[in-house]
């Protein structure tokens, strides 16, 4: 299975003669398509306005080591807020039930948590109690519980960010070959297929280029848990990767789309989202 979906990030793009005339253009009927609602810029948009992120960390979809501003925003009181109401689960009532609410970077490491010091946190997929003091107990059943709790909401379900790569692995060093994984990858497929988690979106981790390493996510997801989608995420900067080396200036990097290309065969389906903060109004495939 490999499939675009269309999502709306921001405002209606649409100037069809029906939406001009202001009629309800979503279907009665549930969506088949992967659809999701990425809480990132959410998180982002939260740390900027607290004055919490420093320069790195506001410029959606960075993961520079101030980051954790934002991820500290991905917790239970700002995800549910109080009593069953409020928080980011009450976002679009109108098309949610289509939608799954992807719980981005930050759910299963303590707070605080940096990409550059803490890297070795990462992966663990395990709900971190700390932020999510509600949903406890074995690793399955606190996913289950996050899964239920976005259902109640009427979302699709539960989506989750997974870094690319096990705890305890760092960007240099302390690597573990992904054929050495498989039976760690398993067990939280396996934890997903018992709380009814059917997306995954697989970003930055110690693992981030490795191919091997991401087949093997997806050769585990098709075989145990076939319903589960996962999305091989391609963090990049603009040009393909294209930078300028910081000291002499001159070009640097051969571009990235043969990486792209190979992650895109290993997805379940392509996402492509705005580049830019300016442009977050606009809508994106999925």
């Amino acid at each position: 299975m490999f499939s675009f979906a269309l999502a709306l990030a921001g405002a209606g793009c649409s100037t069809s003669p029906e939406y001009r005339e202001g009629k309800n253009l979503v279907p009665e009927a549930a969506s088949e398509t992967p659809d999701v609602w990425c809480t990132w810029r959410a998180q982002t948009r939260m740390a900027e306005a607290a004055k919490i992120a420093q320069t790195k960390a506001k410029f959606a979809g960075d993961q520079g080591g101030a980051a954790y501003g934002a991820r500290d925003n991905m917790n239970e009181h700002v995800m549910f807020g109080e009593n069953g109401k409020g928080g980011f689960a009450d976002h679009y009532p109108e098309i949610r039930s289509d939608m799954f609410l992807l719980f981005d970077d930050g759910w299963d490491v303590p707070f605080k948590s940096s990409n550059a010091d803490d890297i070795a946190r990462f992966g663990s997929l395990i709900l971190n109690e700390d932020r999510f003091p509600s949903f406890g107990g074995q690793p399955r059943e606190r996913l289950k519980k996050l899964n239920d709790a976005a259902i109640e909401r009427g979302w699709r379900g539960a989506g989750l960010w997974i870094a690319a790569q096990r705890t305890g692995e760092k960007w240099n060093s302390d690597k573990i070959p992904a054929q050495q994984q498989y039976e760690y990858w398993k067990e939280r497929v396996l934890w997903c297929k018992y709380a009814g988690i059917k997306y995954w979106k697989v970003d930055w981790g110690a693992h981030l280029d490795d191919i091997q390493f991401r087949k093997m996510l997806t050769d585990i997801g098709r075989k145990y848990y076939p319903d589960l989608i996962i999305e091989h995420s391609m963090p990049s900067s603009p040009l393909n990767g294209l930078a300028l080396d910081s000291k002499t200036g001159e070009p640097i990097g051969g571009g990235r789309m043969k990486d792209w290309k190979d992650k895109a065969f290993l997805s379940d389906l392509a996402k492509l989202i705005p580049l830019a903060a300016k442009t977050y109004s606009s809508c994106g495939l999925h």
